[in-house]
C-alpha cells in the first residue's frame, strides 16, 4: 500500500512542503512555492551589489534559508551549505529568527538524510532560544516538523501528543492553516496503522477548516490524501473523484511532488482493481515527475505498485528490476514497511521463477518484519489512542478546572456586586436622611428666628406700653393730688 503524505510549511508561507511516508511518512516539495529559486538568487545578488554589509542585513539572512529550503529536493547539497551559512551569519549578528530557521532547515536536511536523531536534535534546538516567544508561528513550523520527525523515528506517541499540542498554539493564534496541516499529519497517522475510521473522523476537520481557508491548493493536497484512503478501503469512485480533481489543479498550478503523488495514488487504485495497464499509465507518469525530485523514499511505494502490475502482466523482468530498486532503496534508508513490501513482490517473483533459493530468502524477510511490525504496530496503536485519551483528559479536566474556577470568580462578583447594592441602599438611606434633617434643622432655624424676632417685637411693645403708663400716671398725678387736697 501507499501512505499519505505528511505536511509541514515554509516559513513565509510561500506554500506548503510535504513529507512522502513509506513506513515512516514519505517527504516532498510543493514547487508552485513562489517566489521561484531563480527569483530568490535574484534578490539575494541585488543585496549584495547594493549594499557593501550585506551579510549583516536579516533580509539577505532570510533569503539565504528560503533558498536552501526550496533546493531541497533538487540539491541538498546546496541546502546544506546555505542553511549553515544562514546560521553562521545569524549567530554572529545575534538574528535569532534567522537562526531558528537556519536550524529547521539543517533538521530537513538531516531527515531526508534518515538521521533522524540528528533531525531530532536541530528542530530541539531551534526551539529551545529564550527569545522563541517573540515567533510563535516560527515555533508552530518547527514543532510540527519536530513531530513529523518523531514520526519517522517511529516514536508515534510523541508525535501524536506533539501534533495536538501544536493544535491549541494554532488555534491560539487563529493560524487556521497550520491547524488544517496538524490534523492532516494526525490523519496520516492513523493512516499508517490502518486505522481508516479514525484517519477519516480527522480528515472530516481537515475538510471543515479548508472549507474556510478557501485555498484550492490545500484542498487538493487533502482531496488526494483521502483519495489514498478510499483506495485502500475499496472505495474506488471516491478515490477516482477526488483524485481527479486534485490532479487538476496540481497540472494547472504545476505542484510536480503532490502531482507525482496523486498519479501514483490514481495507479494504485488501477492496480487493486487489476487494471495492471491502466496502472502502469499513472504509474509511469508519476515516475517521469521523479526523475526531477531527489526523493528516494518517496519513491518505495511507486516502484513496487510498478513491479506489482508488471508482475500481474506476466512481465517479470521490469517486474525484477523495479521490485529490487525499491528494496535496496528501502534498505539503504532503513524503511520497515518498504523492505516489508519489497520482499513479498520478490518473493512471488522468484517463487514463480522456481527460483526457490531465493524466494524463500525473501520469505522469510518478509515474514520477520511482518512479525515485527506487526506486533510494534499493535504497540504503537495502543500507545496512540492512551496517547489521544490522556490528552483528551488532560484537556477536559483542564477545563472543568477552569470552569471551576470561573464559578467561584462569578460567585465573588455576584457577592461583591450583592454587597455595594446593599451598601448603595443603605448610602441612599443615610444620603436621604441627611437631606431630610438639614430640612427639618432649617425649618427649626426658621422657627427659631420667627420666635426670636417675634419675642423682639413683644418685648418692645412691653416697653412701649410700659413707657406710655408712666407717662400716663404722671400726667394724672397732679390731677388726683388735687382731687385729694
Amino acid at each position: 500500500m501507499s501512505f499519505n503524505k505528511l505536511k509541514f510549511t515554509t516559513r513565509k508561507n510561500l506554500g506548503q512542503l510535504t513529507l512522502f511516508i513509506s513506513f515512516l511518512f514519505i517527504c516532498g516539495l510543493n514547487w508552485a512555492q513562489k517566489p521561484s529559486t531563480t527569483e530568490l538568487r535574484s534578490k539575494i545578488e541585488v543585496l549584495k551589489n547594493q549594499n557593501k554589509d550585506f551579510q549583516k542585513d536579516t533580509t539577505y539572512i532570510g533569503l539565504l534559508n528560503d533558498l536552501s529550503l526550496k533546493l531541497r529536493f533538487t540539491n541538498p547539497d546546496s541546502l546544506l551549505f546555505l542553511a549553515t551559512q544562514a546560521n553562521k551569519l545569524s549567530k554572529r549578528f545575534g538574528f535569532v529568527k534567522g537562526e531558528m530557521a537556519a536550524l529547521q532547515n539543517l533538521g530537513c536536511y538531516y531527515s531526508d538524510k534518515g538521521e533522524h536523531n540528528t533531525a531530532i536534535e536541530n528542530f530541539e534546538k531551534a526551539l529551545n532560544y529564550p527569545q522563541k516567544d517573540n515567533y510563535p508561528n516560527l515555533v508552530l513550523r518547527i514543532a510540527n516538523d519536530l513531530s513529523n520527525e518523531h514520526v519517522y523515528n517511529g516514536d508515534y506517541s510523541t508525535a501524536l501528543m506533539g501534533y495536538l499540542e501544536n493544535i491549541k498554539l494554532a488555534q491560539t493564534l487563529n493560524n487556521r492553516k497550520m491547524e488544517s496541516i496538524l490534523y492532516e499529519n494526525i490523519a496520516s497517522l492513523y493512516a499508517t496503522q490502518k486505522d481508516y475510521d479514525q484517519a477519516l473522523y480527522f480528515y472530516s476537520k481537515v475538510e471543515k477548516l479548508n472549507a474556510y481557508i478557501a485555498d484550492d491548493l490545500n484542498s487538493a493536497e487533502t482531496m488526494s490524501n483521502v483519495a489514498s484512503i478510499h483506495a485502500e478501503t475499496g472505495d474506488f469512485q471516491n478515490a477516482l473523484f477526488k483524485l481527479n480533481r486534485s490532479i487538476k489543479i496540481f497540472e494547472q498550478n504545476k505542484v510536480l511532488d503532490w502531482l507525482a503523488f496523486a498519479y501514483e495514488v490514481k495507479g494504485k487504485v488501477y492496480l487493486l482493481q487489476k487494471q495492471y495497464t491502466r496502472a502502469l499509465y499513472w504509474y509511469n507518469k508519476s515516475n517521469a515527475l521523479h526523475e526531477n525530485l531527489q526523493d528516494d523514499r518517496g519513491i518505495i511505494d511507486l516502484y513496487n505498485g510498478m513491479a506489482e502490475a508488471n508482475f500481474a502482466l506476466k512481465k517479470d523482468s521490469l517486474a525484477h528490476n523495479f521490485a529490487l530498486m525499491a528494496f535496496e532503496i528501502s534498505t539503504s534508508i532503513q524503511s520497515m514497511e518498504g523492505l516489508k513490501k519489497c520482499s513479498n513482490t520478490l518473493y512471488k517473483i522468484y517463487k514463480n521463477e522456481e527460483n526457490y533459493t531465493d524466494a524463500l530468502k525473501y520469505h522469510e524477510i518478509y515474514q520477520k518484519i511482518s512479525d515485527t511490525l506487526s506486533r510494534d504496530g499493535n504497540k504503537m496503536s495502543l500507545t496512540m489512542l492512551k496517547t489521544e485519551i490522556n490528552h483528551k483528559n488532560r484537556h477536559d479536566a483542564l477545563v472543568l478546572k477552569n470552569e471551576k474556577a470561573l464559578a467561584k470568580q462569578r460567585n465573588f462578583i455576584y457577592i461583591a456586586v450583592f454587597s455595594m447594592f446593599i451598601m448603595a441602599i443603605i448610602a441612599y438611606i443615610i444620603h436621604q436622611g441627611q437631606k431630610i434633617q438639614k430640612k427639618l434643622n432649617k425649618e427649626l432655624q426658621e422657627q427659631k428666628q420667627d420666635l426670636e424676632l417675634r419675642e423682639i417685637e413683644l418685648q418692645e411693645s412691653n416697653n412701649t406700653k410700659n413707657k406710655l403708663f408712666s407717662i400716663i400716671a404722671h400726667d394724672l398725678r397732679g390731677p388726683i393730688g388735687a382731687l385729694e387736697g
